[in-house]
């Protein structure tokens, strides 16, 4: 004998999972399955083997536990960077310098505008590929953000009229018990030697 919440624990499931299996368990063989107070804890209602393979059978969780996944956080900028053509980063003015003869620069100005356009428009191309990528994992986390703030209110609605409910019902069931106790005393006063 076991209750559905312990038998959620195996399985690694939501205990509601199991609820609703149940009932369409129920409501595909026609049978109600309807499980026993415990001994020991009378809020916990504990069903037999048989009727907890049918709940399985009509669940949508395998017998093997379910592992969660494994998270690792990595710190740091995750892009693949592309090589660039290279500029060169130590210069000499030794080649610059003579009295009697023109210098010619080794490296066309032209070619090195056009690998320097190169270079800053590759650098930009990949600045214009993150900002996409950010935008798009934005917008994620935004409509994420929206449906849980959505299901938090519904949820935070639904405890409001549970409080409700039971403050209600409470107050009835505390006046009919106060009126059988009335019913109870006047037939107590209706009996012999009053």
């Amino acid at each position: 004998m076991q209750t559905i919440q312990e038998l959620a624990t195996d399985l690694g499931c939501t205990p509601q999972a199991l609820y609703k299996a149940k009932k369409r368990a129920e409501s595909a063989t026609g049978q109600t399955i309807q499980g026993i107070e415990s001994d020991s804890d009378k809020r916990k209602i504990l069903y037999s083997e048989e009727q907890l393979e049918v709940i399985k059978r009509f669940s949508n969780v395998s017998e093997t536990k379910a592992e969660l996944p494994k998270i690792e956080v990595i710190e740091g900028n995750h892009c693949q960077g592309s090589e660039l053509a290279a500029i060169p980063q130590n210069y000499s003015l030794e080649q610059f310098r003579s009295s009697s003869t023109r210098l010619e620069l080794s490296l066309d100005s032209s070619e090195y505008l056009a690998s320097l356009n190169n270079a800053l428009d590759t650098i930009e191309g990949y600045m214009a590929v993150a900002e996409q990528k950010q935008a798009q994992e934005l917008q994620k986390i935004q409509g994420a953000n929206r449906v849980a703030k959505k299901r938090l209110k519904q949820f935070q609605d639904r405890a409001t009229e549970h409080k409700l409910k039971t403050e209600i019902q409470a107050q009835l069931q505390n006046s009919a018990i106060a009126d059988f106790q009335d019913i109870a005393d006047q037939v107590s006063d209706l009996g012999l030697g009053k």
